[in-house]
């Protein structure tokens, strides 16, 4: 079994911040998270563990771990989604 994290992005859009969530595995590093969840390339500029995503900055503010039947709780309530890479 896999030891996976609830990943909560921080979104900061123009004058709007948010949150959004997704589920990896423990070893994943941020940059690759990131660049995973919203689909940036390799050549996405860094900011401070921050990256841009067009107008939008894009963050991890917090990561903890989960357990599988969490895991699909969550994915039944559309709240957050597992992601393997």
């Amino acid at each position: 079994m896999d030891n996976r994290e609830l990943i909560t992005f921080h979104v900061q859009d123009g004058q709007n911040e948010y949150e959004t969530f997704g589920i990896y595995n423990q070893n994943c590093k941020d940059e690759q998270i990131i660049k995973n969840f919203y689909c940036l390339d390799n050549e996405a500029l860094e900011e401070e563990k921050h990256y841009w995503d067009g107008d939008r900055l894009v963050g991890i503010s917090d990561r903890c771990l989960i357990s599988e039947k969490q895991t699909k709780t969550l994915e039944t309530l559309g709240i957050a989604y597992y992601h393997k890479i």
